[in-house]
């Protein structure tokens, strides 16, 4: 079997033995278990808002939590000022945590972008096949987004929000934590 014609199978049962067989080639490996430290800032060096920004998360569910947890240790950085979740005891909780009025809570993405821009950027923690519509709705009310992974379902919806993002000048960061 070529190299051309290997199956899954074949890749698995080869990669499995270069892991087994690396530590015997250490000139290529040597850098291998090397610490290198990260070098973190000082204060000093870290600017801070003016004002905290302001973030609706879409999908309050782990991601959502996540990011959110931010504005808990940094406030002066981040506010979460709105959510949009269907399970109704995640949203409250959620609510409940970060102090969001009623009228900035919704049940869907949808009914979060059906009023005027309020907030700085969404943070769309949505299930995955549903990022697209999200995204693409926040871009045109003028949300910055920070947008879990994956960016869309096909490679046209991914350009759809590339060009959105160009078009409006917003910016869209893309996590996957």
């Amino acid at each position: 079997m070529t190299k051309n014609q290997w199956n899954r199978r074949e890749m698995l049962k080869k990669s499995g033995l270069l892991a087994v067989g690396a530590p015997f080639f250490k000139s290529t490996f040597e850098r291998v278990g090397e610490v290198h430290p990260i070098a973190i800032p000082s204060d000093d060096h870290v600017v801070k808002p003016e004002r905290p920004i302001t973030a609706i998360v879409l999908g309050a569910g782990n991601r959502g939590n996540v990011y959110a947890g931010y504005s808990l240790k940094f406030p002066d950085g981040l506010k979460i000022v709105g959510v949009a979740e269907p399970i109704e005891i995640r949203r409250k909780r959620f609510s409940e945590k970060y102090q969001i009025p009623e009228r900035y809570q919704w049940t869907t993405w949808e009914h979060a972008l059906q009023i005027p821009k309020f907030a700085d950027a969404l943070i769309i923690t949505t299930p995955d096949a549903l990022h697209y519509g999200p995204a693409m709705g926040g871009l045109k009310l003028g949300y910055d987004l920070l947008l879990e992974k994956p960016i869309a379902q096909t490679w046209r919806e991914c350009n759809n929000i590339l060009q959105l993002t160009q078009k409006n000048k917003r910016i869209v960061a893309i996590c996957h934590v």
